[in-house]
């Protein structure tokens, strides 16, 4: 018969197996959940997005363009050019692209803004008018994710066949798939940077600001300051708005 002591010693033993087993399973196991969970594809972040965009964006939309900027040269138009108060708007109708213009003014300075154009589709609009699938985006352009923090995914995207020339950094959040920021770079020299602020507005998630840095040297040499107010959502845009 056993002792009382050597039962004891057996028993703790095996408590002691079962508890190590039980340890390295706590241990083995997140590795091996991460091994089966599948990587976010470029095509996989582009449905993403562009799910984001059409539930999250209406269909059309206008709003009021002003900040430090828009004021400076706001106050260059001449008096006799002025019909009143000069406002600056943009114009967005997911068919077509979004443009800038400048209410109240002469023909002459109604595209005042139009070097800014090429900003306001950092929010995504960019990326929508080059392709409504992943098959006619990536038929011109290549997307590759770079690196991926908690809260966001960030993917280079370049034109086909000019990779190592110029390309976009663009970081998208995890939480709405939303373009938190992009990067330009020519020759791997950062040109400009973008960061935009979203909202919530009539329902729809809506950028509320933007801020545009010029880089030279690797210094920032300018930076911009857009704020978006007066939305207008969901209204009829005519063509000419479109059209210069």
């Amino acid at each position: 018969m056993k002792s009382d002591a050597f039962v004891r010693m057996v028993s703790s033993g095996s408590m002691n197996r079962q508890v190590a087993f039980v340890l390295i399973l706590l241990c083995v196991l997140p590795a091996v959940e991460g091994l089966g969970a599948p990587a976010l594809t470029p095509a996989g972040l582009y449905s993403r997005f562009m799910l984001q965009i059409g539930q999250s964006r209406p269909a059309s939309f206008s709003c009021t363009v002003t900040g430090d900027a828009v004021v400076r040269s706001l106050a260059r138009i001449p008096a006799d050019a002025r019909q009143g108060t000069p406002v600056v708007r943009t114009w967005y109708r997911r068919d077509v692209g979004q443009v800038i213009r400048v209410e109240n003014v002469e023909t002459t300075f109604r595209n005042l803004f139009s070097a800014y154009q090429g900003y306001l589709g950092m929010t995504g609009a960019w990326i929508e008018s080059r392709g409504r699938s992943w098959q006619e985006f990536s038929a011109q352009y290549s997307m590759q994710i770079t690196r991926e923090t908690p809260d966001a995914w960030v993917a280079r995207i370049a034109s086909k066949g000019r990779e190592g020339d110029s390309w976009g950094e663009f970081t998208f959040s995890k939480n709405d798939s939303s373009v938190q920021s992009a990067r330009f770079f020519s020759r791997g020299v950062l040109v400009y940077s973008v960061d935009n602020r979203y909202g919530r507005i009539a329902g729809y998630l809506l950028p509320v600001s933007m801020t545009i840095t010029a880089w030279q040297n690797g210094a920032a040499s300018s930076v911009s300051r857009l704020l978006f107010s007066d939305y207008r959502v969901n209204i009829s845009i005519p063509d000419t708005v479109f059209s210069r």
